[in-house]
């Protein structure tokens, strides 16, 4: 036990004749109670700066790999040192699915330099790309 939390404790016990759960420090003050998943508003605030940033650079205009292509998200996956970027391809066939993702594998040391050259961060986020397919019917 930390010499804090004792002092705590005993201001506690001074000033109550009884000690509850809900006595002491606000649980929110509390390292334990805080959410360790990494996902907060900073990190979303990143996701939706980086999928501005990618918005023009996928899918590649000039590349016919990329075509009926588009970008859904940007995700932490699981913090905002890694992202989770979710591309969603019209029917893809097997062949397509491979090709598009040894040219993301390709392109991946490229759209990170583009992310970090629009974003203001010390360092920048790893991107990692996932396919999704998309009917045909949606947009």
């Amino acid at each position: 036990m930390k010499r804090s939390e004792k002092k705590t404790r005993a201001l506690v016990r001074s000033l109550c004749a009884q000690i509850h759960d809900d006595d002491g420090p606000q649980n929110r003050h509390r390292k334990e109670h805080r959410d360790r998943t990494g996902i907060d508003r900073k990190s979303m605030q990143l996701c939706a700066q980086v999928r501005r940033s990618l918005n023009g650079l996928i899918p590649v205009p000039s590349d016919p790999a990329f075509d009926n292509s588009r970008l859904e998200s940007v995700e932490p996956a699981p913090d905002s040192a890694r992202l989770k970027v979710i591309l969603s391809v019209e029917a893809p066939a097997p062949a397509q699915v491979v090709m598009i993702r040894a040219r993301l594998a390709a392109l991946q040391g490229y759209l990170r330099a583009q992310v970090a050259a629009d974003i203001n961060r010390k360092q920048a986020p790893v991107l990692i790309f996932e396919l999704v397919p998309r009917h045909e019917g949606e947009l």
